[in-house]
């Protein structure tokens, strides 16, 4: 592994921990978490223009109640209560036997030891999966339509926030109405933020440019890697990259801050939900058939049909299926991933030292996706995966940006190879017929050009006296006194034999009439092949070429080769001008 691609591998590592630590800050900068006791919280001792409050903790729960059930005149529920910890949600129940979350009812906190007549911000993440949060007994936020049944329930996820004030007494009095039908995972998942207006705006707007940020460079990196593909490299592992990366893209369009319903607000919850899910569910085969295919795996093919077939399964199960059905198979679609990353990092280590850069930044991103599922199963609410699966894109594009880089090397490489005679270094004919097609124009545009015929005198002698390889061995030295004659700006061709052909670029004829001297007198110097002297001259056509007659490239050749055949029968290693030109 040579120390490029060594220092490439460190400073992946620096990202991903900085990535982590980015995101963990993000998450948790001037956030303190303060638990409420019984329904009550006291921020007497905690200035709220100087951070954010996440009230977490106990709060009351009226069961099957709403607000309008406590505050109405004959209401005899005030004592009809439990305590419920904050956020409550599936992973964090202890006790299995906890009711289902298929329910509907009110959460309740008492926040004290505010300024009186005072402005606050609050700041609220969606629930499961609709919500209206009273503050003083007035609606405040409200996320789609809560309702007693299935029927007259409006699910809704949006991030919001809003405005409220505290009362003469320094209190809010906090009301959650929840409902939910559809989702087995929680109810008021996501404890609500408390600060000053301008901290919780600040937050709010923070978390959307992030996530929308986000959102937008997977979609660049996924439309450039596709590309790529149609444009440069037909390669698989291309192909299948990014439609992994486009598929995350999707994703994060319906779930980070459900950027999706800024700009199609009148979408519904079913089709949010559905293909936030599906997307998902998709992401594993994407990226399992990606690595097949970049690490040249011998059965891809079948790999490819296996997870082609996993994903035309999935996308019916999603469609089809109701909710409650396939969102229960979430956890178990994340311990898959989990068990497939492991074994895909335990068949890279088996077949390691194959393409050695390539398995370290391999097995590096799949233990960067451990960290992310291992979070998001165990940790707390927020989503660590796509902040993995976005330090695994960066990975990956290391790999695929060293594969072009290889790729295009080997292009060069074919094309000087495919342009270049071998025995002389000079362009062959193949590149002269090419560039008369695609360049010749070009280079005449804003130059002067002369275009010269060249024929070695005495050549023949060398080769059927000395032979062939002699022969090559005079044409070699030949060729390389021809290319230090001219100007990187000029173009030198072998035009096949002991016949060359220059495309010169200059201002004036008499630069050229010395550029044929200099060439003659070079080429006239004795040639030494081992202890033989051989000698040889050049015989040199010359034509002008005319911005004003559309005249191609071989016309010129050909007016130029009768220059010098002139000058050849004139006694040769001489040059001539094309005399239909002057």
């Amino acid at each position: 592994m040579r120390n490029k691609q060594k220092a490439v591998i460190v400073v992946f590592v620096l990202i991903i921990l900085f990535n982590f630590m980015w995101f963990n800050g993000l998450a948790t900068s001037n956030i303190s978490v303060i638990e409420a006791d019984k329904g009550v919280v006291n921020l007497s001792y905690k200035d709220l223009d100087d951070g954010i409050v996440e009230l977490s903790g106990e709060w009351l729960y009226y069961d099957s109640l709403f607000v309008e059930d406590l505050v109405s005149a004959n209401s005899e529920q005030d004592d009809n209560f439990e305590l419920v910890n904050i956020p409550e949600y599936q992973k964090y129940q202890k006790d299995k036997n906890t009711k289902s979350f298929f329910r509907y009812g009110t959460y309740q906190l008492l926040i004290k030891g505010l300024e009186p007549d005072k402005a606050y911000g609050i700041y609220s993440r969606e629930q499961v999966t609709s919500y209206q949060l009273y503050v003083n007994n007035k609606l405040n936020l409200f996320n789609g339509k809560v309702g007693r049944t299935k029927e007259t329930s409006v699910p809704e996820w949006m991030p919001k926030n809003s405005v409220v004030y505290s009362d003469e007494n320094g209190t809010l009095k906090l009301q959650m109405e929840i409902s939910n039908f559809l989702y087995e995972d929680g109810l008021f998942w996501c404890s609500p933020y408390i600060g000053s207006p301008d901290q919780i705006y600040r937050y709010h707007v923070q978390q959307l440019i992030v996530d929308v940020s986000l959102n937008a460079v997977f979609g660049i990196i996924g439309l450039a890697f596709l590309l790529l593909f149609f444009q440069v490299k037909h390669e698989r592992s291309v192909f299948y990259y990014a439609i992994f990366v486009l598929i995350m893209t999707v994703r994060m369009f319906f779930t980070a801050s459900r950027a999706v319903m800024l700009f199609f607000p009148d979408i519904s919850w079913e089709v949010v939900v559905r293909i936030e899910y599906l997307s998902g569910f998709l992401l594993l085969p994407s990226i399992i058939v990606f690595v097949a295919y970049l690490m040249n795996y011998s059965k891809a093919v079948h790999v490819r049909n296996a997870c082609l077939g996993l994903a035309t399964f999935t996308t019916i199960f999603v469609m089809m299926a109701d909710h409650v059905t396939y969102t229960q198979f979430l956890n178990p679609y994340l311990y898959v991933a989990l068990f497939s990353i492991i074994i895909s990092i335990i068949l890279i280590f088996l077949h390691y030292r194959k393409y050695v850069f390539y398995e370290t930044i391999l097995i590096i991103s799949f233990v960067n996706f451990l960290i992310g599922l291992f979070q998001q199963l165990y940790g707390d609410t927020a989503a660590w995966v796509p902040i993995a699966v976005f330090n695994s894109v960066l990975g990956f594009s290391f790999i695929l940006l060293d594969q072009f880089r290889i790729h295009i090397k080997e292009q060069e490489f074919l094309a000087i190879n495919a342009a270049i005679d071998p025995l002389t270094s000079l362009y062959n004919r193949k590149f002269l017929i090419n560039f008369s097609k695609s360049r010749f124009r070009d280079s005449l545009e804003l130059n002067m050009s002369y275009v010269l015929f060249l024929d070695i005198d005495g050549f023949k002698h060398v080769n059927d006296i000395y032979g062939h390889d002699i022969g090559d061995e005079v044409m070699q030295i030949i060729g390389m006194r021809l290319k230090n004659c001219f100007s990187v700006t000029d173009y030198v061709f072998r035009y096949g034999g002991d016949e060359f052909v220059i495309l010169m670029i200059c201002d004036h004829i008499e630069h050229v009439k010395r550029k044929a001297k200099s060439v003659i007198k070079s080429i006239n110097e004795p040639i030494v092949v081992g202890n033989t002297l051989h000698h040889v001259g050049i015989s040199i056509g010359i034509t002008p070429c005319d911005l004003d007659k559309r005249f191609d490239f071989e016309y010129y050749i050909n007016a130029s080769d009768k220059a010098m055949y002139s000058a050849k029968t004139s006694g040769g290693n001489r040059y001539e001008f094309d005399k239909q030109f002057g």
